[in-house]
């Protein structure tokens, strides 16, 4: 208690308040020392907060008892040993909402991924979204980058995709037999998944599903998405980088090269571009015919 209100004070968030103590309290505990009959007192160090291992995992308020996929996943984030190989490759990261741009964007050579992100909204119904990631998928075929497909996972399984990215607010909406389908195809046919995550303590809930990669953000102030969170900055970059165990992605208001260059600097695994990605590759520019395997 006396952790988390110290944590308060220094003007966190009530959720990351919480964390923070039982970082420091499951840090103690582990350096504590035996004293004479009793079990020996705490050790609190305040390199607690630098320490990897400290940090917890969460799941979303609607489990029970953990069952043993879940136990699996925790496990290969909280024990490195467990962990599979990392297959997430680095450097830029695309986002747009034309399907048309996809295959431009990968062919530039400039990106490692490219993300199809168009949000449902007026003149946006089931069969445009469909045509859409229907076009990015046939147009992405045979292609070195990654093509990342973010809210719509049944339509984007449907039509082929294989890497899903999904806000945290879109995975705690989905019912049981839903985040069970996803599983499944995640374990037998090797479908990707990534993560949204804007606090320390959505952090811990986006570890507790052991995705492919974590996105961390915004970085800068940006105005392509509504955001109620602060900007994170570069220090927070580097601490999430270091402390999450699997890949961290920075997003957020990243308009120029010094800025993706600085949190690759940083420890990022890569930087996504938004309107930055659109100025890199030319309007004109167009994609050869999909290259199949």
């Amino acid at each position: 208690a006396a952790a988390a209100a110290a944590a308060l004070a220094r003007g966190f968030a009530v959720p990351d308040a919480v964390i923070l103590a039982k970082m420091l309290t499951w840090s103690a505990l582990r350096d504590g020392h035996a004293a004479g009959a009793g079990p020996g007192p705490l050790r609190p160090d305040r390199r607690f907060v630098d320490d990897p291992r400290a940090m917890p995992v969460m799941g979303f308020g609607d489990d029970t008892a953990p069952d043993r996929a879940t136990l699996t996943r925790w496990r290969e984030v909280l024990w490195p040993a467990s962990r599979r190989p990392p297959t997430f490759a680095g450097g830029l990261y695309a986002i747009t909402d034309r399907p048309e741009r996809v295959a431009a964007m990968a062919l530039s050579g400039r990106f490692e991924h490219v993300q199809l992100r168009i949000k449902r909204g007026a003149g946006v119904d089931e069969d445009r979204l469909r045509a859409a990631i229907r076009e990015a998928v046939r147009d992405m075929a045979g292609r070195s980058s990654t093509l990342w497909i973010n809210d719509h996972w049944r339509l984007a399984l449907d039509e082929g995709a294989r890497a899903l990215h999904l806000g945290q607010e879109d995975w705690a909406g989905l019912a049981g037999e839903d985040r069970e389908a996803l599983w499944q195809r995640r374990a037998r046919h090797g479908v990707r998944l990534g993560l949204s995550s804007h606090s320390l303590w959505e952090l811990c809930r986006a570890r507790g599903l052991a995705p492919d990669y974590i996105a961390c953000g915004p970085l800068w102030p940006t105005t392509t998405k509504d955001m109620p969170w602060l900007p994170q900055g570069l220090a927070q970059l580097r601490w999430w980088s270091r402390m999450a165990g699997v890949p961290v992605v920075g997003i957020g208001g990243v308009l120029e090269d010094r800025q993706w260059r600085a949190g690759l600097a940083a420890g990022a695994s890569a930087m996504c571009l938004v309107r930055a990605a659109e100025a890199m590759v030319p309007q004109g520019d167009r994609a050869e015919p999909s290259v199949r395997a």
